[in-house]
């Protein structure tokens, strides 16, 4: 998955596509779990460094 700009507006609106048509929820349940193994910077940071995730957002 590659972060960029528009991906949190992107997210939210399947998550609550998916919770109110889909018996399957796959991103709901990927966004929970994202919430709870990224909780430092530095979590994130490490899974950025390990390609779990790529960060396209400018600094």
């Amino acid at each position: 998955m590659i972060i960029s700009a528009s991906t949190e507006s992107i997210v939210s609106n399947v998550v609550a596509y998916e919770q109110c048509h889909c018996v399957d929820i796959y991103l709901n349940d990927y966004v929970s779990l994202m919430e709870n193994i990224v909780s430092t910077p530095k979590d994130a940071e490490l899974i950025v460094q390990k390609g779990i995730i790529g960060n396209d957002i400018d600094d």
